[in-house]
């Protein structure tokens, strides 16, 4: 049984980051359709030799030769500020593979460092003990950090985190079917960054390094089975679950909740900037799903959003 754990792979590679100087918040992207590197925005491969990243098919390709290791590209353009919000996203895919051998595994993952820890948010496809599981997951190689996964059946989908400068906190999400239909995110985990237990020892001028990865252990990897797209970093991240459009006259409004995050409701008539107002909260979350009754009076049409404090 291999044990190689995603904690000590993060640690390994992310800390090979260039440190940067700006304090500039994230920002940029990289659809990969011009099959070729753009060295402004990405740094030098790391990883190991028989691992390859390439700007290929209109993708970032992962390709490897069987051996245990990985190969991981640092963007450089921006980091991620520890006093702004921001995000990084992106598409994933993993194909089917046979993985005969307790440990094998491949995997695509988002990455981030900051203050010698480090995080990302992954689809995997592993032998768990001869049982071969695919799921979206999150590694914590912090304080205190533990391994989170959700199961899946997708080949392709998308990985997202957020950064919330108030709280402190990392977000993971997951969006099963990637940006067909437009991106709906479930939330599957957190960090808080400057918690007991849980504290990275990040101050102001902290700054949190992205870099998108591959990686596999047992068994090679070909061209077109796994793959990264459609890379984005923002200063801003929108809402963790999008605004819902509620029409009178009744209506119940319901999230998935996480523990440890902490929820309000607001409503708007217009969804302009600065119409928005708490209707309910803020509320614990408990880890399952949560509901809210819209207000009674019907003179109105509102728009709801579900936002963490």
């Amino acid at each position: 049984m291999k044990t190689h754990t995603i904690q000590t792979i993060f640690a390994a590679l992310l800390l090979t980051i260039p440190a940067t100087t700006s304090l500039a918040n994230l920002s940029g992207s990289d659809d990969f359709n011009d099959n070729s590197k753009d060295l402004t925005k990405w740094g030098a491969d790391s990883g190991g030799a028989g691992h390859s990243l390439n700007e290929i098919n209109q993708r970032l390709e992962y390709t490897a030769d069987g051996s245990d290791s990985f190969k991981e590209r640092p963007w450089i353009l921006s980091t991620g500020s520890y006093v702004e919000n921001w995000e990084a996203r992106m598409d994933v895919h993993l194909s089917t593979a046979a993985l005969p051998v307790d440990g094998d595994d491949r995997r695509f993952t988002l990455g981030l460092s900051a203050g010698g820890f480090s995080a990302g948010v992954q689809l995997e496809l592993k032998n768990y003990s001869g049982t071969t599981l695919r799921s979206f997951k999150v590694g914590d190689d912090g304080p205190g950090g533990t391994d989170s996964l959700v199961s899946t059946l997708s080949t392709d989908g998308a990985v997202r985190v957020t950064f919330d400068a108030s709280t402190k906190i990392l977000g993971f999400y997951y969006d099963e079917n990637g940006s067909i239909g437009g991106y709906t995110w479930t939330q599957f985990d957190t960090i808080d960054t400057d918690a007991v237990g849980t504290d990275w020892g990040l101050n102001a001028a902290s700054t949190f390094a992205i870099a998108p990865f591959g990686e596999s252990e047992g068994v090679g990897v070909s061209s077109g089975e796994a793959y990264g797209d459609n890379f984005n970093v923002v200063p801003e991240p929108p809402d963790p679950i999008l605004p819902t459009v509620v029409i009178r006259p009744a209506a119940q409004i319901a999230w998935s909740s996480v523990v440890g995050q902490t929820y309000i409701v607001q409503a708007s008539a217009s969804m302009a900037a600065g119409s928005w107002q708490t209707v309910h909260g803020p509320v614990a979350g408990t880890g399952v799903e949560m509901t809210y009754c819209e207000r009674t009076d019907t003179s109105t049409r509102f728009f709801y959003r579900v936002t963490t404090q």
